[in-house]
């Protein structure tokens, strides 16, 4: 299914990045990891705002990964508004 990603996430063990509501309903019948099988808890996704290791290594990569999947939605969201303005734009030509 081609469905846009609106809060992307990445799954600790394969590192797979998913949106989040796709994930939240993949454990609902499987409490495993779609791309390795690994035991996976909706909690293990990345990022969380509690998901931050008090190793610093880990948490370098933590906020990468963060920073990325933030990077990620602003430029999905600012997409999504140029289609709805460029959409807007059309209709509006079209009625005059």
């Amino acid at each position: 299914m081609a469905t846009l990603m609106k809060n992307p996430v990445q799954l600790p063990s394969s590192k797979a990045i998913v949106d989040l509501s796709t994930i939240k309903s993949h454990l609902l019948s499987d409490a495993n990891d779609p791309f390795n099988r690994v035991p996976l808890k909706i909690e293990d996704v990345i990022p969380g705002a509690s998901r931050v290791s008090p190793c610093l290594a880990s948490l370098q990569t933590s906020l990468t990964i963060l920073l990325a999947a933030t990077e990620l939605k602003a430029q999905i969201t600012a997409w999504l508004a140029e289609r709805k303005k460029a959409k807007a734009d059309a209709d509006a030509a079209a009625q005059a």
